[in-house]
């Protein structure tokens, strides 16, 4: 049955492909990026940094083709110090790889500038623009901002002679390398450790002179509790967008931060220097974000929180790469690697055969790689479809660990185990199975989730007095789990929602704060058998209204088009059945995926009307279709925004 409305709906498709006109682009228009969005698909980026050698990045980039693959580099612009170099960039860029902006000295604390002084300075005037402390030759020495004495790490009492400090340097430790005197609101910087004596620079690394003072009290900061103003920030990527400029190359859009012993900047500070005002749509600041699908935006401003981390193709082996992107990709997230070509354990040949194969090995599984800028697009900007199953399938196991992708290794024998039942509704008819009150299946740390009100679908089986438990748990303390029971009592498989939760909980609400939640199923009552889970589904409600009309009695089965139509966003389905029946109406895209079913019931003799809200889809053709055990009728509706 199911083939035969595909059938139709690909010739209704073929006809009516051009209705659209100059409307919003259809599903079947839309560009991959959109489609990878839509589909709430994880993916990787290849992150390289730090000015290679052209040779290395040629290298690459030619693997990189083979595969139809791009990658992006984190560079210093102001330290092309070879020859050619910036041709060579400027090549790379053509073929279609992304250069992020990693500061021009790979440091946040001063530029050192090969621009005329002249254009850091107030026209007419010796003083300095915002954001630039001073010069110092050609140096640039950066703006900080008022110092947050709540963000030291530590104090104490010292003695000051010159450049020189003692005192009890017991509780300083390594990451505190940055001293302030309250007494006169000098900020220097630790240049050298000896015991207990400290040899300091100002903040700049510069040579400076304190007097001589004795029992002076210092706070100690990390280089994370000092911070840049926001117009030195803005000096900092101006002075790499005027160097793209210098050197005829496409302007970055995404910042990344230089590691070091310099101030390290944040999610909110980046978008407020950078994306608000330099246009740069992307980057990553100290802190590592979450980079997932539907993640809680409020200030969106994650979009400056991409950073590396999740593999390093450069020091892992390849399985244990395969297995940690196999795993994220399955709970909807997109995952960054990393490698600085200069310090590569194996050399450089076994590296790139490492890249090479893992790049083979994602397009035999359709995984997506993708710049930063492109992910930052398909992460924040791009619709999804809320109506997607976001539960991991259990016929994946692109890694081949004999464990579903996203699902949790069992911790010991009796827990669930992955089967095969040729009855079961999954894909490749895979089902979890155990013959004790033991766990099913766990999912941890799921992305993709839908605030609001959510649709939970579960298959089960087993025998008379078996049932499950399903808790689905948040990342906050403060919120408490949903637990949901089902029966697992029949020896042919049997669905459930929510409405047939038998402890009385039978809502799903995901709070609008939560990126993430945990699914554990568990057999929690178990007499005899083996009871199964197959065909978890869990997505966001559909919101409809099915009422019945008082209308003459239909003398047959028939389905009307919807009114209005084309429609911006709500609509109505109206069908009429002449004799008791089991009723389905369901929606698909325009190319015959199922989206949503809007009835799913047994109905009287009548006529019935469906509202339909379509707020959360986006624009384009998609198709209703009425079932019945003797009637199947299929009409297109058009969604215009």
């Amino acid at each position: 049955m199911f083939q035969t409305i595909i059938k139709m709906l690909n010739i209704i498709v073929i006809t009516t492909i051009l209705f659209v006109g100059n409307a919003n682009k259809s599903y079947a228009q839309e560009t991959e990026n959109d489609s990878i969005a839509y589909h709430k698909k994880g993916g990787i980026c290849f992150r390289f940094d730090d000015n290679a050698e052209i040779s290395t990045y040629l290298r690459v980039a030619e693997i990189f083709e083979k595969y139809d693959a791009k990658f992006s580099i984190s560079l210093n612009l102001g330290s092309f110090w070879r020859e050619n170099y910036a041709d060579s960039i400027s090549m790379i860029q053509q073929m279609g790889h992304e250069i992020m902006d990693h500061t021009p000295n790979h440091r946040t604390d001063f530029i050192e500038t090969s621009f005329p002084i002249l254009d850091y300075q107030i026209p007419g005037s010796s003083e300095t623009i915002a954001g630039i402390d001073h010069i110092n030759g050609n140096k640039l020495c950066l703006e900080y901002s008022a110092i947050d004495t709540n963000k030291a790490s530590g104090s104490g009492l010292v003695n000051v002679n010159n450049d020189t400090i003692t005192g009890d340097f017991e509780n300083l430790d390594n990451s505190n390398i940055y001293l302030y005197f309250p007494i006169d609101s000098t900020l220097v910087k630790i240049s050298k450790k000896n015991n207990d004596t400290l040899f300091v620079s100002d903040f700049w690394e510069d040579s400076t002179d304190l007097g001589k003072i004795e029992n002076v009290q210092v706070l100690y900061f990390s280089k994370f509790g000092i911070n840049l103003s926001t117009e030195s920030i803005k000096i900092l990527a101006n002075e790499t967008l005027k160097l793209a400029d210098e050197y005829n190359l496409q302007r970055p859009q995404v910042w990344i931060q230089p590691g070091g012993n310099y101030p390290q900047l944040i999610k909110e500070e980046l978008k407020e220097a950078l994306g608000n005002d330099l246009n740069y749509i992307a980057g990553t600041g100290c802190i590592k974000g979450k980079q997932l699908y539907c993640e809680y935006d409020p200030l969106e401003d994650e979009r400056f929180e991409m950073q590396w981390g999740d593999f390093f193709e450069d020091f892992w082996s390849l399985e244990e790469t395969k297995s940690i992107i196999s795993d994220r990709i399955a709970k909807h997230y997109m995952l960054i690697g990393h490698t600085h070509f200069y310090d590569l354990p194996n050399g450089l040949d076994s590296h790139l055969e490492k890249i090479d194969s893992l790049l083979n090995w994602c397009k035999i599984n359709d995984i997506p790689i993708k710049t930063y800028s492109e992910w930052a697009e398909i992460l924040y900007d791009l619709e999804n479809n809320q109506y997607e199953n976001i539960i991991p399938p259990l016929n994946k196991d692109i890694d081949e660990n004999g464990i579903p992708d996203g699902y949790v290794e069992r911790y010991w024998e009796g827990q669930g185990r992955l089967e095969i039942d040729i009855k079961a509704p999954s894909e490749e008819n895979y089902c979890y199975a155990v013959n004790d009150a033991y766990r099913l299946c766990r999912i941890d740390y799921l992305a993709g989730i839908e605030k609001g009100s959510n649709d939970f679908e579960i298959w089960t089986k087993g025998e008379i007095g078996d049932s499950i438990e399903v808790i689905i748990s948040f990342n906050d303390s403060s919120i408490s789990d949903e637990i949901f029971k089902f029966p697992a009592d029949t020896d042919g498989w049997k669905k459930y929602d929510l409405s047939n939760s038998t402890n009385g909980n039978n809502e799903l609400i995901i709070p609008e704060k939560q990126s993430l939640i945990n699914i554990d199923i568990s057999c929690s009552d178990y007499v005899s058998g083996t009871v199964k889970v197959s065909g978890m589904s869990l997505k966001k409600s559909i919101t409809t209204n099915i009422v019945e009309t008082k209308e003459t009695v239909p003398m047959e089965f028939s389905l009307n088009q919807n009114y209005p139509n084309p429609f911006n966003p709500t609509t109505q389905i109206s069908y009429q059945i002449p004799e008791k029946s089991k009723v389905s109406l369901k929606v698909y895209d325009i190319l015959g995926r199922e989206l949503l079913t809007l009835v799913n019931a047994e109905q009287n003799v009548g006529h019935y009307l469906v509202n339909f809200d379509g707020h959360d889809l986006p624009s384009g053709i998609y198709f209703y279709t009425l079932f019945t055990d003797k009637f199947v009728q299929t009409h297109k509706m058009l969604l215009l925004k």
